[in-house]
């Protein structure tokens, strides 16, 4: 189920989720479930945005095309290095 799901959905879930606990907190009467409820948002956004960042890693590593893209940008940029030296 979760390889299905596109990793910019995670990054926009996440990031939603953590706008509604801030929201909550803000602006939310102090009862005990409000208090529940911005402690699953935040860590639901924690989570999810974590697993953004795992799935990039690892879409990063498998794909060769990127590591070549990365590999020729840390050329140019040692390239620019010594110019400016």
């Amino acid at each position: 189920m979760w390889n299905n799901i596109k990793k910019e959905v995670l990054i926009s879930i996440g990031m939603f989720s953590l706008v509604i606990a801030i929201f909550l907190d803000r602006f939310g009467p102090d009862f005990g479930i409000i208090d529940f409820l911005v402690g699953l948002f935040t860590g639901l956004s924690a989570a999810l945005n974590l697993g953004y960042l795992i799935r990039l890693r690892l879409e990063r590593n498998n794909n060769p095309n990127l590591t070549k893209i990365k590999n020729k940008s840390d050329e140019i940029n040692k390239q620019n290095a010594n110019k400016n030296e």
